[in-house]
């Protein structure tokens, strides 16, 4: 007999069985489903609320039912975090589709996508907490390594790792912003992001005069990028309008490896061989075991950019290797006596001698990773230096910006990490040999403002405060005289540095390192001291130590110290600085008093408030404070006041309710507003009836780690 036999357990698991189908399959659509939206590019950008840790949704940007770019976006219309955006200017004066993924046809985060004509918190762009005034930042988004430095006709380019969308790590993109001063900097459009061949990943810039690749359309020389687009390999990417956009190479990629990895190759013209030459990181067979790859830095040549051969490497390299760069300095300014330089990801090096194919450390001796010398550099807040190409040959320096890394996610800052300044790299002779140093460029001295200066000052086993500075910007030059014994100590912004005589011993709070100090008996310190870093030059950039720091509210002193001992500073000058980003609309607020800038801060609970100001809105005021403690605001109207509307306006700050209130005298304070549940954004809360010269905002229940605000106030006439 053949047949089945159902069990009555089995049976009654039908219908649940059904049902978990049923789920299965609606979960499925609800995954596949698809939300589009046309979209008129009338206007530069798309605004997009972003949650850090939503899940995150696959967009698409379709251009003549093309797939243009896509990203994977933690979006979240109901309760954003931030509100980041994506430029949309190449595509203006056309049509977009946007394809939201994983979400129903009909979702209310399609229409949270929104067009506009200014980028998100434009009323307060680059005064914003934390900010960081002379170093550039991103105006959105997080960035990394620095791509393209090239300089041409007058402007320094560069280019960045960039994630437009969020403010971790993700949607690698390039970044674009220019200078002509090396010093202030202004971001202009995206230039490249994610498609369907992958993301843009790190690469450099160069001019190809001679038009080898015979890509030139008008009067400009065409600006070349050779970077590495994931999906594909090792790509071109080229400009005929100045660097401003960017074609992909239709014979794109340039250089591969069959499933093996291949990034940041750096290229220049070498003029002894005639031909282009560029260290890439790379993937080469294992000496010990051919059937396995390890990281190397391969050196490439090329006759015609368009074919490229290996001609040499300098063995297995770590991960740290990435981003190579290779030039040639002369030593001590000697034009004579010149080496070749092969810079690392970390900041280590080799030097040697060039022949087009193979950096050579002596007769019959290749340049190998093992024999690299450390960097000058001690501390973690630095990697992926890359130096500008084409700087002018009556200039002649070699100029390098290094991503200034730091582990963080952000926090309630709409942006997240910050180049190093950029400095200048010289080769000297040294009790050590001959050695690369690192030194701010001349141009920073532009910001030099008020200056302080002290000779011969001599701290006995003591602490001194420099009294008349103020800011939170400077650039301090000292000179200490080495001694036997004793310790020397500069604290700035909570952050310490040390020297101990003695032992030799040079501490920051990042890192130390053994130190003999000058040939004269004197150390050399500079310091540029920005919101949130240290950049240390020890001895015209022997020893470079660049630090991010966290600066508690009130300790803005500069404080110098000396133990068991005395020391002596034979010159000591600080230049307090200004900003790089240009001034908000409207103009700066005129300063307050310090009775009331001290009694409107006092709620910052060593958290540091900022003072920003813009056009519409008579005072803002920002301030962080630990998850779900209240947060009390203050804003000083001048003088008493109808209030009989005001209209309020925070970001960032999940706040779910807040109470408002009023005095005349900053002693009693009447309650004259209350927020119900879920209320954000903007609001113009009207029909009041009071009077005041100071009012007081209560932010509750605060959904975020961060605990972030930035409020905008403004009384309304009626």
């Amino acid at each position: 007999m053949t047949g089945r036999f159902y069990s009555s357990t089995a049976l009654r698991l039908i219908p649940a069985i059904i049902l978990l189908a049923v789920c299965l399959l609606t979960e499925t659509r609800a995954t596949a489903a698809v939300a589009k939206r046309t979209i008129e590019v009338d206007q530069p950008y798309l605004h997009l609320p972003i949650r850090s840790g939503a899940e995150k949704k696959r967009l698409e940007l379709y251009h003549q039912n093309k797939l243009a770019a896509l990203f994977d976006v933690e979006l979240d219309a109901d309760n954003p975090q931030h509100w980041m955006y994506l430029d949309l200017s190449i595509w203006k004066g056309s049509s977009l589709e946007l394809r939201l993924h994983g979400v129903p046809e009909d979702s209310p985060m399609v229409a949270a996508l929104k067009p506009s004509d200014k980028v998100p918190g434009h009323r307060h762009l680059y005064r914003e907490h934390g900010r960081p005034q002379f170093h550039f930042t991103a105006r959105r988004g997080w960035l990394n390594d620095p791509n393209g430095l090239i300089y041409y006709k007058g402007e320094y380019h560069l280019y960045f790792q960039y994630n437009p969308c969020g403010i971790g790590w993700g949607n690698m993109s390039w970044g674009h912003a220019v200078s002509d001063d090396l010093v202030h900097w202004r971001e202009v459009s995206p230039c490249m992001y994610p498609n369907e061949q992958g993301a843009c990943f790190t690469g450099a810039a160069f001019v190809d005069h001679q038009n080898m690749l015979g890509l030139k359309t008008g009067a400009e020389d065409v600006l070349v990028m050779f970077y590495l687009r994931t999906g594909i390999g090792l790509s071109y990417a080229y400009s005929n309008d100045a660097g401003r956009t960017l074609t992909q190479y239709e014979h794109n990629p340039v250089l591969t490896h069959a499933g093996a990895r291949i990034d940041s190759p750096k290229p220049f013209w070498h003029e002894p061989t005639r031909r282009w030459v560029a260290p890439t990181f790379d993937h080469i067979a294992d000496p010990a075991n051919p059937e396995k790859r390890v990281h190397s830095i391969v050196v490439y040549s090329s006759n015609d950019l368009k074919t490229w051969q290996r001609e040499s490497d300098v063995g297995p390299v770590g991960i740290l290797a990435e981003c190579p760069d290779l030039f040639e300095l002369p030593v001590d300014g000697d034009p004579n006596n010149r080496k070749w330089v092969m810079v690392f990801g970390d900041g280590s090096y080799l030097l040697g001698d060039f022949d087009g194919k193979t950096l050579w450390l002596g007769p019959n001796r290749p340049g190998m990773f093992k024999d690299r010398i450390q960097s000058n550099r001690f501390g973690g807040n630095f990697y992926a230096p890359q130096s500008y190409a084409n700087i002018p040959a009556s200039d002649g320096r070699r100029i390098q910006i290094g991503w200034m890394r730091h582990y963080s996610d952000g926090g309630p800052a709409p942006f997240n990490q910050q180049m190093t300044v950029p400095y200048e790299l010289t080769l000297r002779t040294t009790d050590e040999g001959i050695r690369l140093f690192t030194y701010p460029v001349k141009e920073l001295q532009r910001l030099r403002q008020k200056k302080h200066s002290w000779k011969d000052l001599v701290l006995r086993d003591e602490k001194k405060v420099l009294d008349g500075v103020e800011g939170k910007l400077f650039d301090i030059e000292a000179e200490i005289e080495v001694g036997q014994t004793g310790q020397f100590g500069l604290s700035i912004r909570g952050a310490t540095i040390t020297y101990d005589m003695s032992t030799r011993l040079l501490r920051t709070p990042d890192g130390k390192t053994t130190y003999q100090g000058g040939k004269d008996g004197l150390i050399r310190l500079r310091v540029l001291v920005d919101r949130a870093s240290l950049e240390v030059f020890i001895d015209d950039g022997r020893l470079y130590a660049p630090l991010m720091v966290s600066p508690r509210y009130g300790d803005d002193d500069i404080r110098l110290f000396a133990k068991q001992g005395s020391v002596r500073l034979r010159n000591l000058v600080v230049h307090e600085l200004k900003s790089i980003w240009p001034e908000p609309p409207g103009g700066s607020p005129p300063p307050l008093p310090p009775s009331r800038a001290k009694a409107s801060s006092i709620y910052g609970f060593g958290y540091e408030p900022e003072l920003a100001f813009d056009g519409n809105f008579q005072t803002r005021w920002c301030s962080s404070r630990p998850y779900g403690k209240p947060d009390w605001l203050q804003v000083d109207l001048g003088k008493i006041v109808p209030i009989r509307g005001v209209r309020l306006h925070w970001e960032g700050a999940y706040a779910k309710r807040y109470r408002l209130y009023a005095s005349e005298d900053a002693s009693l304070y009447k309650l004259i507003y209350e927020t119900s549940e879920g209320q954000g954004g903007v609001e113009e809360i009207k029909g009041l009836s009071a009077k005041g010269r100071y009012l007081r905002i209560e932010c509750l229940n605060r959904g975020t780690d961060h605990g972030y605000s930035l409020w905008e106030v403004e009384i309304l006439e009626k």
